[in-house]
């Protein structure tokens, strides 16, 4: 599939290492800033992303901060599109958000924001807290938005690790928890279920959720967790 093509091309070399155990949860090991769009104009949009991408400042920031962009498209929100910049870690995430301040990159805000609903517009910073499997490997995800209740973060995320490893073999792609830094005002955690197609994306989930397992984790999470929406998500274009 051309996303998955582009995700293993961008991410391949990047400092992201992942050791992909198949069926065991491990450390994700990055951080991110993602930031929603409800785009009015794809190709002026694109154009602009394209445009700064050919700059020397792009060139020297990626080149010195590690950071790896993403263009992804949504089906399910109000939202059309978000851009996902990952990082090694904060360090470097600081060090890239230094770089950025250039004309090149200034020039590219302006038009992207010319090509999108303003008003629409969310930004979160998030931290891969725990992967099962290579999510650039996958070309379409289920992604989950969602509010977890202040200090019940570890418990769920231990009732998500064994309701994910306990599915694995059901599960042909990546599965993921993001913990938001910034931007918990509408949801402080993120998770997602990768495949390489929509009909297996959805078949895949549907034989988990009717399973006992599921209503197990049901019966942990149900009170401490409550989900915002959830949404495909299909990578678009790749940068680095």
């Amino acid at each position: 599939a051309a996303g998955t093509s582009f995700l293993v091309l961008v991410f391949s070399t990047s400092l992201f290492a992942f050791t992909d155990d198949h069926d065991v949860v491990k450390p994700g090991g990055e951080v991110g800033e993602f930031h929603y769009f409800d785009v009015l104009d794809p190709a002026a949009f694109v154009s602009a992303m394209d445009t700064f991408y050919l700059s020397d400042c792009a060139k020297r920031w990626h080149s010195e901060s590690g950071a790896q962009v993403a263009l992804m498209g949504i089906t399910g929100s109000g939202w059309t599109h978000f851009i996902y910049v990952g990082y090694e870690n904060l360090a470097q995430m600081e060090k890239g958000r230094g770089l950025l301040q250039c004309p090149d990159f200034l020039s590219m805000l302006v038009s992207i924001r010319k090509a999108s609903n303003e008003e629409a517009y969310l930004s979160q910073v998030g931290d891969l807290t725990l992967q099962l499997r290579d999510w650039t490997k996958d070309a379409i995800f289920m992604k989950f938005d969602m509010r977890v209740k202040p200090g019940s973060e570890k418990e769920y995320a231990a009732a998500w690790t064994k309701y994910v490893e306990s599915n694995a073999s059901l599960n042909t792609g990546s599965a993921g928890l993001v913990s938001m830094l910034a931007g918990t005002g509408y949801s402080t955690h993120m998770a997602f279920v990768g495949a390489s197609n929509m009909p297996e994306l959805v078949s895949n989930l549907q034989e988990i959720q009717s399973g006992e397992s599921h209503k197990e984790f049901i019966s942990v999470v149900g009170e401490i967790r409550d989900i915002r929406n959830q949404m495909f998500v299909q990578p678009l274009k790749g940068y680095q």
